[in-house]
């Protein structure tokens, strides 16, 4: 008669454990956390720092798995290029897995 609420308790204990694990594991990436250790921001400007009328306006960067990185830049610039120019720029960091790249031309 005890035996099957006592293993309902154990059952729920050893789910929760488990749930709890994994809520810690994955809450950074789930709240779009960019580790303080990164250093990409600093890498993106230096990056564009090579055309000289272009200025990062908006530069967000999450965390989207291990060691694997999102950002959405938003740049104003005199000559405006097509993306694809201003994301060859960044091909050499492999940790970035999506790149969304607005450009604005200067008024």
């Amino acid at each position: 008669m005890w035996l099957d609420p006592a293993c309902g308790i154990v059952g729920s204990i050893v789910i929760g454990q488990w749930a709890w694990s994994l809520i810690a594991s994955t809450q950074r990436i789930l709240l779009d956390y960019e580790p303080e250790t990164c250093d990409l921001r600093a890498e993106i400007r230096k990056a564009f720092d090579r055309f000289t009328d272009t200025r990062i306006c908006d530069l967000h960067i999450w965390q989207v798995g291990v060691n694997r990185f999102a950002a959405i830049i938003s740049i104003v610039t005199g000559q405006p290029e097509p993306p694809e120019v201003y994301k060859q720029l960044l091909a050499e960091h492999e940790e970035l897995r999506h790149v969304t790249i607005e450009v604005n031309a200067r008024a």
